[in-house]
């Protein structure tokens, strides 16, 4: 049965692990089920006095005593903390423990099978682009885990972010366009795979993140850092700041838009990493001129929306056709950092 059907039927409790948005966003699908949760608890180190959705934040011990093992267990935040990783692990040894994914589309559907019944000849698209067997696997694990949101179809797909990026040869020389530069960890990648490039460019819409990369940058040479938002066009757009991930068009900050092919004014980019928070799309086009005379190499995030995983390569080939795609993702519950390696 997959998750979703489930959550619908089920008469069981169904406690969250974990407050915040996604806790919000899975108790609005609830909701729509006709039903609530029961419980909520957090890891040990968060826990405190205080209440969530009119619920007391509790030990998963104490959920434990007060709900038994019957109890289904949502873990609705995202981390990649080691740490934490493995205490879910011990959680799903003692009871029946999910990892939904929370990504709906416009009508506030999550991935069902009725979902995939919808979109399968575009999915299967998607999957017949890619080149490589580890690719496929990661694709078919990230739709069943989509469908049922167990904790093995996360854990099997997980491999290290530098050996990744080395699959897509690079070289001396390279042009970095690090599209979402966040804090600078995503520079300084690149720069433990090669330290001899011709230029480096990062841009940051979060003004406190950009000060971060700018620390992170002062004492290399060749960096161009702008704090904007990547898009189609130039101009201005409106922004909200989470204090975690988040970040996304839409609300009171009014920021400066850029399109990549505006920045590079025709110079090239040899390497494009893309991590906007759902503007990959728009990164993509605000890029065609690049990507039609340079073909640059991409790292491209294909996990935002609910269908970037299959609508992305779609977009990329509509400027150029003569990309390859492999699929990798990086260690983090849920199935987030998930992106193509295109060349």
């Amino acid at each position: 049965m997959d998750i979703w059907t489930l959550l619908k039927t089920t008469d069981r409790p169904i406690v969250f692990y974990g407050t915040g948005n996604g806790a919000d966003m899975m108790a609005k699908i609830l909701s729509s089920y006709n039903k609530s949760v029961s419980g909520i608890f957090a890891s040990p180190n968060f826990i405190r006095n205080r209440t969530f959705l009119g619920l007391p934040v509790l030990s998963f011990e104490e959920c434990l005593e007060k709900f038994g093992s019957q109890m289904i267990v949502l873990m609705v935040f995202g981390t990649s903390d080691i740490n934490v990783i493995n205490y879910a692990r011990e959680i799903s040894t003692k009871c029946d423990f999910y990892v939904p994914d929370l990504l709906t589309d416009e009508n506030g559907e999550p991935f069902t099978p009725s979902y995939l019944d919808k979109h399968l000849k575009e999915i299967e698209s998607a999957y017949e682009r890619l080149v490589d067997e580890r690719s496929k696997e990661i694709f078919k694990a990230s739709i069943k885990h989509r469908l049922f949101a167990k904790l093995d179809s996360l854990t099997s797909s997980w491999s290290n972010d530098e050996d990744n990026w080395k699959e897509l040869g690079i070289n001396d020389n390279e042009v970095f366009f690090d599209a979402g530069a966040y804090n600078g960890d995503t520079v300084k990648r690149f720069c433990s795979i090669t330290n001899n490039y011709e230029h480096i460019y990062g841009v940051e819409p979060d003004p406190r993140s950009f000060k971060k990369l700018a620390l992170s940058c002062e004492n290399l040479d060749k960096v161009t850092l702008i704090n904007a938002a990547l898009s189609n066009v130039d101009g201005e757009t409106s922004f909200t700041f989470s204090k975690g991930r988040g970040n996304k068009k839409g609300g009171k900050d009014i920021i400066s838009q850029r399109s990549i092919d505006s920045i590079l004014n025709g110079s090239r980019a040899s390497i494009i990493k893309y991590d906007i928070e759902g503007e990959e799309e728009k990164g993509l086009l605000g890029a065609s001129n690049t990507i039609k005379n340079y073909k640059p190499k991409l790292i491209l995030s294909s996990y935002h929306k609910i269908d970037d995983l299959w609508h992305l390569p779609s977009v990329l080939d509509s400027i150029n056709s003569n990309y390859t795609y492999m699929l990798r993702k990086s260690i983090c519950i849920p199935f987030w950092d998930l992106y193509y390696l295109c060349k």
